[in-house]
């Protein structure tokens, strides 16, 4: 991403301006958890349980708040099949090893991925055990 060194930094006014728009910081990252989350779930509409007060332009939940899915964000990480492919390598314990301690930069170190989620829960499900 290219920056333009010719473009003014904004000024304090300006960004307050701006920010003065935005939901409060809680309802913000309640809406955000929930844009997440309904990414995988079949929550998608969200929104719509809420009053019509509450999702109309510049209100709290209007779609204009709505964050893109991280995914969209980050850079695609290295998948357990995408691992098993590029080392030709078939699926065995060892081969999840290496995958999860011996490998960088693989989709386990973003927790919003359905692989990490559930690692997570079971490393977590043995450590209380």
């Amino acid at each position: 991403m290219a920056s333009n060194h010719d473009e003014p930094l904004p000024t304090a006014a300006e960004l307050t301006a701006a920010l003065t728009t935005l939901p409060p910081s809680p309802v913000f990252w309640f809406s955000n958890t929930l844009d997440t989350v309904c990414e995988y779930a079949p929550c998608y509409n969200w929104r719509m349980a809420f009053p019509e007060s509450f999702r109309e332009e510049g209100a709290w939940f209007d779609e204009e708040f709505r964050v893109p899915p991280l995914s969209a964000i980050f850079p695609r990480l290295l998948t357990y099949r995408d691992y098993l492919k590029q080392n030709d390598i078939p699926s065995s314990g060892q081969a999840i090893w290496d995958y999860a301690f011996r490998t960088s930069s693989t989709e386990l170190g973003d927790l919003t991925t359905p692989t990490a989620a559930v690692t997570l829960v079971v490393v977590t499900y043995l450590m209380r055990r």
